[in-house]
């Protein structure tokens, strides 16, 4: 009988351990993101993502898929990018090229929620990006974008992939509407 519960506990402590390696997959993907989109890594970034991911993003100006426009601070329009070629198309995008370098992308607290199921997990974060003024001299720091965000994510082949981004900019009718799905979701929000 003692011998039957060692096993339980040890298969409930590695199933427990297996969450905590996962959510710290994640975490470090989220991570890679945020350095990948810095650094100008863009094949190490578009690597990030499934083959058929989705990213859905609220951003200043822009006309869809091209962000060619000069972002316009009272104009927020919402833009899909689809699959990796996609993902190429977000990351390359002159307004994306236009402060790569001098930008920082940031998962900011409280701490994303990460649920893992299977080989699906889901988080929910705050982003904020932040550009330096072009000049290697100038104090002054923009934000870039400040959004609450939901990724989906999906194990491939042995690793985590991003497959679904939603993000809406902090402050519109849509990023409450997101957050408010999020706080009503059993899986993740409050009891």
């Amino acid at each position: 009988m003692e011998k039957d519960n060692t096993f339980a506990r040890l298969a409930a402590l590695e199933q427990r351990l297996k969450a905590l390696e996962d959510e710290r997959a994640i975490r470090a993907l989220l991570a890679w993101y945020c350095f990948g989109a810095d650094a100008g890594r863009h094949e190490e970034f578009i690597d990030l993502f499934t083959e058929d991911a989705r990213i859905e993003v609220s951003l200043y100006g822009g006309t869809d898929h091209s962000l060619l426009d000069i972002p316009d601070p009272n104009v927020t329009r919402l833009h899909h990018f689809i699959g990796r070629s996609g993902v190429s198309d977000y990351i390359n995008s002159p307004l994306h090229l236009s402060i790569e370098g001098r930008s920082q992308h940031h998962m900011v607290g409280p701490p994303g929620v990460i649920t893992v199921s299977g080989d699906d997990a889901m988080a929910e974060t705050y982003v904020v990006v932040y550009a330096k003024n072009e000049g290697n001299f100038s104090p002054r720091v923009d934000f870039q974008s400040h959004a609450f965000a939901r990724w989906k994510f999906r194990r491939v082949n042995g690793y985590w992939k991003i497959s679904e981004i939603v993000r809406r900019r902090m402050g519109t009718e849509e990023q409450n509407d997101l957050l408010q799905t999020y706080l009503m979701s059993p899986a993740t929000g409050p009891d």
